[in-house]
């Protein structure tokens, strides 16, 4: 992998400016797209992951004050 970007290095100066310039923004746009989509691929593997796992009450907060002595912000 350093090889390759050695090698990278060297094309992108033997290129025009403006060519770099246009490279960069191609490589950002790939970057960009590109961890888009990681993102948004890892929170559609979280949703539903507990779906039918627990059941959740009407009234969670039920016990706030119970928690609220056990860590002392009472």
């Amino acid at each position: 992998m350093a090889e390759a970007l050695m090698d990278l290095e060297e094309q992108i100066s033997l290129i025009s400016l403006s060519e770099q310039i246009t490279l960069m923004a191609y490589l950002a746009n790939a970057i960009k797209v590109n961890s888009a989509k990681l993102q948004e691929r890892k929170k559609s593997n979280r949703l539903g992951v507990a779906k039918g796992k627990f059941v959740v009450p009407d009234d969670i907060d039920f016990c706030n004050d119970e928690v609220a002595q056990m860590f002392g912000a009472d």
